[in-house]
Formats: structure tokens, C-alpha cells, sequence
């Protein structure tokens, strides 16, 4: 977790992620989740630690556990002149600290992630059925990482066979219900190809990324293809992969003053031979207006 501030005004997202998800994992484990398939940690990567007030009061009110980088230490010269570094270092640490718990699976979030209200049913969906039963399948391939999160606005091209697969579906049903409300049943192959046209073009002018949105209204609607590149708000990791991963970092260290981290996500699936994963749609919103690495506020349009 970082320290966000913004000419002395503090957005405080870890307190609005954190609420919401502490809420969401209580309402999980009341609504018949297993109360031992999560475990909430916090990891503090703040050079002055203890006067990070915000994350300590959340972790005493929460009774979370928290890990903490620089308890004994501070951060090098380096690391201080170069933004890139020590977010790459910190992310690392808290993988290895939290794969030191021995957990099945890991998934790490940046403290601007928001959960939507389904999250975690997603994720253990995900985790005991979705990701399990491709596993099974690609019994070749390693699992390198799944992603819960992606920016909307690189799906602006629309997958046309998935939308042709959607417009078949609705453009039946619109064929079935005109059959049985109309007198006159001519020219049904017609209707249906009408409606089939019909929805296509609205999909395609709706765009990819709002027709995915809809898969919001189940939690079995959601799908899992492979992953692209960029954004690292939430990642889950198998303790395996979460090893290779951090042992990845160790043996490819920043030596610029702009190596983020993402960049090394395509390197590491393909040097490892593993597969990169993604859920949709996005079960986290980006909330992070202000990047701390950049020094700017970012537009809202580069966050979803």
C-alpha cells in the first residue's frame, strides 16, 4: 500500500478499498462463503511507517495483520530518485510476504482497486471452479497469473465472434417471441436474420467493453481469456507462480529511471513459458486519480 497526497489533500483510497472490502467479505461469509477461503493483510511500504496514521487505524479497527518494509530500515538514495524502483521493490516484498503464509493462492491489490459487490464470490469461483476445470484442460500449460482487472478502454475493438455468438442468441429469442405474437408466420428465416443483423449493430455500436459489462448481472456470466499486457491493480498468483514471479523481478532489476512493472508481465509469461489469465469483466474499479509515480493527476477517461 502507498501514500497518496495531493497538494496536501489526501483522497485516503485505502480507507474507501478497505471499507468496502472488509464489507463485502463480511456480507461473503454471511451469505454461506467458507470463512477460511480468504485472508485479509495489509502491507505498508511507507518509508515512515508509523506515520502512516491512515492504514495503522485501519488495521487496529480491522484487526488485520499488517507487514511492514521499512520497520528497521529506509529506503536506498536510489529507490528514493526513482519511482519505478521502489514501486517494482514493493510489490515484490509484499508478494514474498505474503506467499511466507504458506496460502494456496495470493492475490495481490493496490490500494485505489475498489471491489464491486460480487468480488470475492467471483474470485472464489474462479479459484475452485473456472480455474480449476483450465487447468485440467491445459494440463501443458503453467499457470503464470489471472487478472482481475484491465482498462475497458483497450477493448475498443469489438471481438466480432463473440458478438456474432450474442446476436445469434438474442436474435433468436427476438425471432421466437415475433413467431408467436405475429398472425402471419412467413418469412420466419428472414425475421431471424433481421434480428440477428439488428442485434449485431447495436453491439457494435454499444461497443465490447459495455456489451462485457453485462455479464455484471451473474457471477456464472463471467468468462476467462488470456491476458494482455499493462495494469497490475489486481493479480492473483498460485503459490507456485507467485515464487517464479518474484524470482523473475530479482533476475531482471531496474537499471532505468522508467522500468514499471508492468513491462515485465509479457517477458515473464513468455521466458517461463507460462499463461497469463484474465476475468471479465472487471471485478475492481480503478478509483486512483492521482499516480503517485507520475507525479499527475491522470484523466478519469485512462482509469476504466
Amino acid at each position: 500500500m502507498r501514500r497518496d497526497t495531493i497538494d496536501g489533500y489526501d483522497p485516503m483510497y485505502l480507507s474507501q478499498v478497505m471499507t468496502e472490502t472488509v464489507d463485502l467479505y463480511r456480507r461473503f461469509q454471511t451469505i454461506g462463503g467458507d470463512p477460511n477461503f480468504f485472508r485479509l493483510v495489509l502491507c505498508n511500504i511507507d518509508p515512515l511507517p508509523q506515520s502512516y496514521v491512515e492504514l495503522n487505524k485501519l488495521a487496529e479497527v480491522y484487526k488485520i495483520h499488517t507487514f511492514t518494509r521499512f520497520l528497521n530500515s529506509r529506503p536506498s538514495d536510489y529507490e528514493n530518485r526513482n519511482r519505478h524502483l521502489k514501486e517494482r521493490n514493493d510489490y515484490i516484498y509484499c508478494l514474498r510476504k505474503s506467499l511466507e503464509l504458506n496460502p494456496r493462492y495470493v492475490i495481490l491489490l493496490e490500494d485505489d482497486a475498489l471491489p464491486i459487490k460480487d468480488a470475492f464470490w467471483v474470485i472464489y469461483n474462479t479459484v475452485t471452479n473456472s480455474l480449476e476445470r483450465y487447468l485440467k484442460i491445459h494440463l501443458n500449460e503453467k499457470l503464470g497469473f489471472v487478472k482481475f482487472y484491465h482498462p475497458y478502454r483497450f477493448f475498443d475493438r469489438v471481438v466480432y465472434w463473440e458478438l456474432l455468438g450474442f446476436s445469434s442468441f438474442f436474435g433468436t429469442i427476438l425471432t421466437t417471441f415475433h413467431y408467436f405474437l405475429s398472425k402471419d408466420k412467413s418469412f420466419v428465416y428472414m425475421n431471424w436474420f433481421f434480428y440477428i443483423l439488428l442485434v449485431f449493430l447495436i453491439g457494435v455500436t454499444l461497443g465490447y467493453a459495455n456489451l462485457l459489462k453485462m455479464r455484471h448481472l451473474s457471477t456464472h456470466l463471467y468468462t476467462m481469456i488470456p491476458s494482455r499486457d499493462c495494469c497490475t491493480p489486481a493479480v492473483l498468483f498460485s503459490n507456485s507462480s507467485g515464487h517464479d514471479f518474484a524470482d523473475y523481478f530479482d533476475k531482471h532489476p531496474c537499471h532505468s529511471e522508467s522500468c514499471p512493472k508492468d513491462l515485465l508481465l509479457r517477458p515473464f509469461l513468455r521466458d517461463t513459458k507460462s499463461q497469463g489469465l484474465m476475468v471479465l469483466p472487471n471485478i475492481y474499479d480503478h478509483i486512483g486519480l492521482y499516480s503517485i509515480v507520475q507525479k499527475r493527476v491522470k484523466h478519469p477517461d485512462v482509469l476504466n
